[in-house]
């Protein structure tokens, strides 16, 4: 844990790669550290929340990382809810996760595995923030990702993520909306019948997803 500050005090800095590496080491060492890194994630979040806003979407490899570091340390205030942490993680940590779920990969752009992954990072984080943010809001994103209109994701991976999201909300006995059930089985039904052909994850996690609600 002695490189983390040491990270740290390269907040300010904007030059790429430094950046780029700076924000990634941060995210490897929530991953290695787990709850050990309780003590210096209000720092990190503060640092994730000022680059993602520095750029306003125009550096999407920064928005994958700090995607992955939002999901890192989602997983670490999840499981280290205690004294250690003060509430002003949580406050940061939904923060960013707001910003992120606006993401959404277009066609033919450019960096598009930076854009799909953060996408799909933040589906993944969602179900670890059911104690931040309504449930309903969160299986919103995820069912809004398996539409079939034009806000719906036309990228499998996307798609596959959302399911399990979709998933994960229903096992972890959060407070859904009533009628979730039936919603879910018309969204399974479109995806599974309508698009089994395009691509087998999607389908498996539509199966994952309706195994969950039986």
């Amino acid at each position: 844990m002695n490189i983390v500050p040491i990270l740290l005090k390269l907040a300010k800095e904007t030059a790429q790669p430094v950046r780029l590496w700076m924000l990634y080491s941060l995210y490897i060492s929530m991953e290695a550290a787990g709850t050990a890194f309780a003590p210096f994630m209000k720092d990190a979040l503060r640092l994730a929340t000022a680059h993602l806003l520095a750029d306003f979407f125009e550096a999407p490899l920064v928005l994958w990382v700090v995607s992955e570091l939002t999901h890192a340390a989602a997983i670490i205030l999840h499981k280290n809810d205690t004294a250690e942490c003060e509430g002003r993680e949580d406050h940061l940590l939904s923060g960013i996760w707001k910003v992120i779920q606006q993401i959404q990969h277009v066609q033919h752009g450019g960096n598009a595995f930076a854009t799909v992954r953060a996408e799909a990072v933040c589906l993944n984080t969602a179900p670890y923030l059911s104690r931040l943010i309504p449930a309903d809001n969160l299986l919103k994103l995820a069912a809004k990702k398996l539409c079939g209109d034009e806000s719906g994701s036309q990228v499998c991976a996307v798609r596959t993520f959302a399911s399990q999201c979709l998933c994960q909300l229903a096992n972890s006995g959060a407070d859904l909306w009533p009628g979730f059930a039936q919603d879910v089985f018309c969204l399974f039904s479109h995806c599974l019948i309508h698009h089994i052909h395009r691509s087998v994850n999607r389908s498996w996690g539509c199966l994952w997803l309706f195994d969950a609600v039986c």
